[in-house]
């Protein structure tokens, strides 16, 4: 006998979702430690050369004493390597990939002024927009993001706590002479950074950290709603509020709909096994709540 389309539709969508969760907790990427970094890169050398940049190449560095609170809770996917300066040793992240796609997470944002928007004709000077290499002639600029697993979602859990864990970010750059291959040198790069023991060979980029700490202060000293209140305004402080009483009241009905159709011990345990350790305490505390009334 066989089945109908729509059974192995279904058992191929349910088979391709179990494959995701699998993934998902082999290479913990529901872990909260996704560090998102927004660079801008100006060609101002006075030799007047074309440069080509790779932001996919793009490595975070730690401080001396820092680098066991970011290497921790890293999986086999992770991009991090470390090297030793004067006996001390120093971690080195690679941008994240993707396990499903297997894409570095970086984004082109903007060049020289245009914004780079999915399905809009790119820039001839984009050269691949998955991996975000661009050349830049003097004077061009480029705005890209990317993003970085930093710690164990526990130690670290706030942008604040991952920049004063690292000293800088280092920019992966290449002057362009004419008919050499973007895409190649990229490749090349690819096989020489992040090796153990390598320190990144890129443009030093330094954080401001005493910039930083004026930047959070209303976080570090008031909290959250403060710092929110203060940098973006009253008005998205009442809305960050509604949302969190509709993701209460939304999770309140999902619990319910949840105890009466599965085993709700095994779910968080599977959550907990998956790095949404928040997911599985906010879950298993709507659960407490519900029984107490």
């Amino acid at each position: 006998m066989r089945a109908s389309d729509e059974t192995e539709d279904f058992h191929s969508q349910r088979a391709a979702r179990g494959d995701g969760l699998h993934l998902g907790a082999k290479y913990k990427v529901f872990t909260r430690n996704l560090l998102t970094l927004s660079v801008l890169v100006q060609n101002r050398r006075k030799d007047k050369m074309k440069i080509l940049m790779f932001p996919a190449r793009t490595q975070l560095v730690s401080f001396e004493n820092t680098s066991s609170d970011v290497l921790k809770g890293r999986s086999e996917m992770d991009k991090l390597s470390t090297f030793q300066v004067n006996e001390h040793t120093l971690a080195v992240m690679g941008v994240a990939e993707d396990p499903w796609s297997k894409n570095r997470r970086v984004l082109l944002k903007n060049f020289n002024g245009i914004d780079i928007k999915e399905g809009k004709p790119l820039p001839p000077s984009v050269h691949d927009v998955e991996r975000g290499i661009v050349s830049l002639r003097p004077g061009e600029y480029v705005v890209f993001s990317a993003q970085f697993r930093l710690g164990d979602g526990d130690t670290i859990t706030t942008d604040w706590e991952a920049f004063e864990r690292l000293s800088c970010a280092s920019l992966a750059f290449s002057l362009w002479e004419q008919g050499a291959d973007p895409c190649l040198l990229d490749d090349i790069l690819a096989q020489f950074l992040g090796r153990n023991g390598h320190a990144p060979e890129g443009l030093r980029m330094p954080f401001d950290h005493p910039t930083m700490v004026d930047f959070y202060h209303d976080y570090l000293v008031y909290g959250e709603e403060a710092f929110i209140r203060s940098h973006y305004g009253a008005e998205r402080v009442e809305i960050l509020k509604k949302s969190s009483r509709m993701v209460e009241l939304l999770g309140k009905g999902l619990t319910r709909q949840l105890e009466d159709s599965m085993d709700m011990d095994a779910m968080i345990a599977q959550l907990r096994a998956s790095g949404l350790q928040d997911m599985a305490d906010g879950l298993d505390e709507c659960r407490r709540r519900l029984r107490e009334r």
